[in-house]
């Protein structure tokens, strides 16, 4: 099937299941053309092929090709039933004492915090809707949760967009994070507020284990934590990753083992746990502000980040941000649709100027 793919694994150039005399078998150029199919073009940096040593299947049993694997089926358990079991007697006893989600609830908090955003949500009902997916509470237990969550004071909105947050916790943040955040990635002390709200996250003992969730371990403190900061700033306004990616440190023997680390980095840290961990500070402190989306697609100006939204990959959008639609201003423009239909249009107009690369990313807005 030719499907997306970063990595690529050959065990042979076999094009058959069981062999015969005249069974078919990849050509050459065949063969290069499935190692062409691991990265996609302009959105996976990388793409690696990695073909096996067929001589060492050939005394191995099923290497005919009669059978490659066993049919094995495997049940999977749905719910959190199994987990609740096993862990009812301290999930029972934090709910009883009202404790929110710690560090040393790693194995279960995550049931708290469902059980506490269910209750929340949906009152005495949610007994029976817990039942459904495995936790079987008591009325007595609901009513004493309703009770308890009462006496929170963080609007019960901004628990209900940060559904996998226990409430108590976000309680916290609302009642003791005084600090500052920055609204756009181009503010002259953004990385110093980025920082601040960072450290706090880190060093709350209550957030402590969200923040461990989001952040690697590698990236929780010293140099690398400042690296990380500094590259979801930049990832964040629009640096191409030409120019991330330039310097030393990506050079020599061990550059490419750099460049993976960092693209690692921007895909499953900046672009995705990053915007994860700060979103119930941003929807207290400035619901408007567009910092966290900068940092989920990599873009600051609104025309590369509505291409982006479009589904042009990133580097395509910047450079086409910069080739045919620098000097636009959208500031009286408020309407997606209308700064979406400017982009078409334009794109459409430019087209046949556009590098041939180009143009085969843009085809499907034609």
């Amino acid at each position: 099937m030719n499907l997306p793919a970063q990595n690529v694994f050959i065990r042979n150039p076999h094009l058959y299941i069981r062999k015969q005399n005249n069974s078919a078998e990849l050509t050459n150029y065949e063969m290069a053309n499935l190692r062409g199919r691991a990265g996609r073009l302009l959105k996976d940096y990388i793409g690696r092929a990695f073909v096996l040593d067929e001589s060492e299947f050939i005394d191995t049993e099923g290497y005919e090709q009669l059978e490659l694997f066993e049919d094995v089926t495997k049940e999977l358990p749905t719910g959190y039933a199994q987990k609740f079991e096993e862990y009812k007697e301290p999930i029972g006893d934090v709910l009883d004492k009202n404790i929110a989600v710690d560090p040393t609830m790693q194995k279960y908090g995550y049931i708290i915090s469902y059980i506490r955003q269910s209750v929340l949500k949906y009152g005495s009902e949610s007994k029976r809707r817990m039942q459904d997916v495995g936790i079987k509470l008591t009325q007595k237990q609901v009513a004493a949760i309703i009770h308890k969550l009462e006496e929170i004071s963080v609007p019960k909105e901004i628990c209900y967009k940060n559904r996998y947050w226990d409430p108590i916790v976000l309680d916290t943040i609302y009642k003791t994070y005084n600090g500052s955040i920055p609204n756009t990635p181009m503010e002259r002390n953004a990385r110093s507020r980025l920082d601040d709200v960072l450290r706090y996250l880190r060093d709350t003992y209550e957030t402590a284990s969200m923040y461990n969730k989001y952040i690697p371990k590698q990236y929780k403190d010293g140099n690398k934590r400042s690296i990380m900061i500094s590259l979801g700033l930049k990832w964040a306004k629009g640096d191409a990753l030409n120019d991330i990616l330039s310097g030393s440190w990506y050079e020599g023997d061990e550059g490419e083992e750099h460049i993976d680390d960092t693209i690692e980095l921007l895909q499953n840290t900046i672009s995705y746990g990053l915007p994860l961990l700060l979103k119930p500070i941003y929807d207290m402190k400035n619901p408007d502000s567009c910092f966290l989306t900068c940092m989920q697609l990599g873009a600051f100006d609104q025309l590369t980040r509505c291409m982006i939204e479009m589904g042009i990959p990133r580097e395509t959008a910047l450079f086409l941000f910069k080739k045919i639609f620098a000097g636009n201003d959208l500031k009286d423009i408020k309407n997606g649709l209308e700064i979406e239909k400017i982009v078409r249009n334009r794109i459409k107009e430019s087209y046949y100027g556009l590098p041939y690369w180009i143009r085969v990313q843009v085809d499907f807005l034609i």
